[in-house]
């Protein structure tokens, strides 16, 4: 779960570096590591919501980028 974390971070580096003013919706699993990624990629959480995916724990997020 290590690598995911560095994953989230260049995946939204890299959005932040090709787009402007966009809204990402993103379903994970791994909701510490992906609040981790987006605090150090210098992205805002918009929104939220905990569910269930798959048997597991989850979190869907909105994201501005």
């Amino acid at each position: 779960l290590k690598k995911i974390e560095g994953f989230y971070k260049t995946f939204l580096k890299t959005l932040k570096e090709v787009y402007q003013n966009i809204k990402l919706v993103l379903i994970t699993a791994s909701t510490q590591q992906f609040e981790n990624a987006v605090e150090k990629a210098d992205v805002k959480i918009i929104h939220s919501r905990k569910v269930m995916h798959g048997g597991l724990t989850a979190k869907i997020y909105m994201i501005k980028i």
